[in-house]
């Protein structure tokens, strides 16, 4: 019923985990990141593309640090302000790719390796892995991440998992940047949250360390034309939340979820893209700027790992 099959696209290669009998897939491209470049969900035997991803190779390329499209955020999410932290006594530098902060982590436009991958009746299961091995001077340590794409008919289930390969402690924290839409606008649908309190932030999105409380959403309600770039903050106990966007005029329904609890993605941070075609949800392990804040930061001794789980669905 699954199959794996793999597909130029441009210089790099594509794979697709593919349901044979439907026609659903995912797509990934390992020589670009991991990125999560396509999926297609059905319902009532109609087909959905339900995230934005890059149709042109050189465009992905081109625009990867602009939209970040597809993008997994490793060993930091979101924002660390002017680059700087400072991490057990010594004091760091990471490159800035947007504006005065870097943003987004190290790992999105790495080479990963396949290391498994299987087809049967039930599913489709890929895994990547990459080794960085103090690529950057901004972040001197090692890790290895290895990701794991499980594709079957509840839908695409991202599992994380960052080991320290280092002889010291690192900090690390990870999220995914995936864009989703529906065949509307996202102004015509319905979107919620399971949360109301937001980070309060500075002209540039660096957290003030104030919480507000933005509750439109807890329940259904229409976007029209509100905007976002916003870190939604989730309490944190052990469970199992989804962000749902709902199309009334298709009536479909995508469902992304999250694993919560210790050391789990207990932040959202929702940006609406500016073409209003999609809507960025991202699961996030911390806070923005937490190289300096520490608010969801992971300290990982040597050999100890993090791991977390999230996902999609079309219902």
């Amino acid at each position: 019923m699954y199959s794996i099959v793999s597909e130029p696209f441009g210089k790099y290669t594509r794979i697709k985990l593919i349901n044979t009998k439907t026609q659903e897939y995912a797509a990934i491209i390992p020589d670009f990141g991991a990125n999560v470049n396509a999926l297609v969900l059905n319902k009532n035997e109609k087909s959905y593309q339900v995230i934005e991803g890059d149709t042109d190779p050189v465009e992905m390329v081109d625009l990867v640090e602009k939209w970040y499209r597809g993008s997994k955020l490793v060993p930091y999410p979101n924002r660390v302000a002017n680059g700087k932290y400072s991490f057990e006594g010594e004091d760091y530098k990471l490159p800035l790719n947007h504006g005065i902060h870097s943003i987004h982590g190290l790992v999105y436009k790495k080479k990963f390796s396949v290391v498994a991958q299987k087809a049967t009746e039930e599913d489709a299961i890929v895994e990547l892995e990459y080794n960085y091995n103090r690529d950057d001077k901004g972040y001197p340590f090692k890790f290895q991440l290895n990701i794991q794409y499980v594709f079957n008919e509840s839908g695409l289930t991202l599992v994380t998992q960052i080991k320290n390969t280092d002889d010291r402690n690192i900090p690390v924290a990870d999220a995914w940047h995936l864009y989703f839409q529906v065949t509307s606008k996202i102004d015509e649908c319905l979107f919620k949250i399971p949360t109301g309190e937001v980070l309060e932030v500075d002209d540039t999105l660096i957290p003030t360390g104030k919480k507000l409380v933005r509750d439109k959403y807890v329940h259904f309600a229409k976007i029209e034309d509100d905007t976002f770039d916003t870190c939604f903050i989730l309490p944190g106990k052990k469970s199992t939340v989804a962000v749902e966007i709902f199309d009334i005029v298709e009536d479909i329904r995508v469902s992304v979820w999250q694993e919560t609890g210790p050391k789990k993605y207990n932040y959202i941070q929702i940006f609406s893209s500016p073409s209003r075609k999609s809507l960025a949800i991202e699961a996030m392990s911390c806070e923005p700027n937490a190289f300096n804040t520490g608010e969801g930061l992971v300290i990982l001794k040597p050999g100890d790992n993090f791991e977390a789980s999230c996902g999609v669905r079309l219902s």
